[in-house]
């Protein structure tokens, strides 16, 4: 870290971090194990319990250097105010290891912490010595960085499900320097986004494959069975296998439910939460348009007055249904240099007009809300009705360099938080972590529905969470007999299996602690 930049965290107004009972626990979790994980959910302060304990082990010298690995957001929104904002953490230094900064911060031998996203490892490992089986180079480093030693003994994995996938070039990077690491810790708030499946690379960064396999292969063929076209969907096998692999992770995860351990404000109409009962919103497609949804969905191609929409396979047309669904579809033109450009279709007004009617109603109509798109023509939709100039988090939203755009991004966010902002979009994949927005708001609508049952959670979370005292109110707007019913159903699906993990985890905890 430069002596301006030290110099300027030391002139920062700090606080004193004052943990809860339940923090205290999670910090000693972390210092007594090795490897561990932390199943938190959204809002339970997981940073600043990482940052207790990678202080507490720096000072028993049981680590020296520590390389936090997360994406790119939470990389610069999340951990580094972390670090400004408590007093007890002034002492830790730190880089963060993106962009042009990227070098310096792996070379400070200064920083006790060092801050990269995912897509960054590719580049850490080219630029440190890695030492292969006997003695040599697994990758040959940059001439700077040859016979220096590979400088970090600890790792945390920051919202570990961007790791789950095994055959990610990302994951293949990180596995290659697993046992460099003395200490290996990992934190989520929603580690089975998809079901039980999604454990196995999150564990395998944790224990090198000791609790589950080494192999995803031996981990599918013990606890699950081959489904649907070609055997290539797998799901658990029974209730007895779950129980295993919930016995099997349960010594070095610790999972705390936030209902247990913090005062919540209501929560109402969200999907997949425990004493919510789902808001639904729905509308119905105009007849001449459930003609040409019907064509789509069934026959891959439907001619609208704008143009036709073809679609190559199933997967590819119920994504196209589904923004039929929405009211808008991209529809190709023409085709210039192997090129394809697009235009929007505008098909319906159905879910506008539902929108528009739901904050027309008393309890909505001067309250800040936050809308939830999904693709870049809802967005377009969406500041059709109301206003070009509506404030978004997400893509989509302008033109411009990559730092203008983050200065956008930024702005807006803190505008939000103010309580400056009566409407703002937000696209879930882009805001679902490591963002504070609980300052202001008073629910969410969901004009797009999503697959993504990691990203609706954590959203939903930017805005119930601790700190706050009012209600939480959600709507989703769908459309009947469409894909958004089956979107709905696998929402409700993957939420209820999460559930029964976590709740499952917190068991075996309970047990083990009456047990000492």
């Amino acid at each position: 870290m430069s002596t301006s930049t030290q110099f300027e965290r030391q002139m920062k107004s700090r606080i004193a971090w004052k943990p809860e009972p339940y923090q205290k626990k999670a910090v000693r979790f972390l210092v007594s194990r090795p490897y561990a994980g932390l199943f938190l959910e959204p809002g339970m302060r997981k940073t600043s319990i990482t940052l207790a304990a990678i202080k507490l082990l720096l000072g028993k010298k049981l680590i020296h250097r520590v390389l936090i690995v997360t994406q790119l957001s939470v990389a610069t929104d999340a951990w580094p105010p972390e670090l400004d904002k408590w007093e007890d953490f002034r002492d830790l230094t730190y880089r963060v290891a993106h962009g042009k900064e990227r070098e310096s911060a792996l070379r400070d031998k200064d920083a006790k912490i060092v801050i990269i996203n995912f897509e960054g490892l590719g580049a850490l490992i080219e630029q440190c010595p890695i030492p292969g089986r006997k003695g040599h180079f697994t990758y040959k480093p940059r001439a700077e960085f040859r016979g220096a030693r590979w400088p970090f003994d600890a790792l945390v994995c920051d919202e570990s499900t961007r790791l789950k996938h095994t055959r990610t070039e990302r994951f293949k990077r990180l596995k290659s320097v697993l046992p460099l690491f003395s200490r290996r810790y990992l934190l989520t708030g929603t580690p089975t986004p998809k079901g039980y499946l999604d454990l196995f690379g999150q564990i395998y960064l944790l224990d090198l494959g000791k609790s589950l396999g080494r192999y995803i292969t031996h981990y599918r063929n013990k606890w699950f069975t081959p489904t649907g076209f070609g055997g290539y969907t797998w799901v658990i096998d029974n209730e007895k296998a779950k129980k295993e692999i919930e016995r099997a992770i349960s010594p070095f995860i610790l999972r705390l439910s936030s209902k247990t351990y913090q005062t919540l404000p209501p929560l109402r109409g969200a999907m997949g939460f425990e004493d919510s009962v789902p808001k639904i919103d729905w509308v119905d497609l105009p007849p001449k348009v459930m003609l040409k949804y019907n064509r789509l969905q069934h026959h891959f191609f439907v001619l609208l007055d704008e143009g036709g929409v073809s679609a190559k396979n199933a997967g590819v047309a119920a994504m196209k249904c589904r923004q039929m669904a929405n009211g808008g579809i991209y529809i190709d033109v023409e085709k210039e240099k192997m090129q394809t450009k697009r235009k929007i279709g505008r098909v319906h007004s159905a879910k506008l007009i539902r929108l528009q009617e739901i904050l027309d109603t008393p309890g909505w109509r001067k309250q800040p809300v936050m809308i939830a798109y999904e693709f870049n023509h809802d967005l377009t939709l969406l500041r059709d009705v109301l206003g070009a100039d509506l404030p978004v988090l997400g893509g989509g939203s302008g033109v411009g360099s990559a730092g203008a755009r983050r200065k956008s991004f930024t702005e807006t966010r803190e505008a939000w938080n103010r309580g400056e902002l009566l409407r703002m979009a937000v696209q879930p994949q882009s805001v679902a972590y490591g963002l504070n927005l609980q300052s202001a708001g008073y629910g969410i609508i969901f004009f797009a529905l999503s697959w993504d049952t990691e990203a609706y959670i954590q959203l939903v979370r930017r805005l119930w969470r601790s700190g706050r005292s009012k209600p939480v109110y959600i709507r989703h707007i769908a459309a009947r007999n469409t894909v958004d019913e089956v979107v709905l159903a696998g929402l409700k699906r993957d939420a209820d299996t999460q559930n029964g993990l976590l709740n499952a985890l917190d068991r075996y905890r309970r047990r083990s602690m009456v047990r000492k």
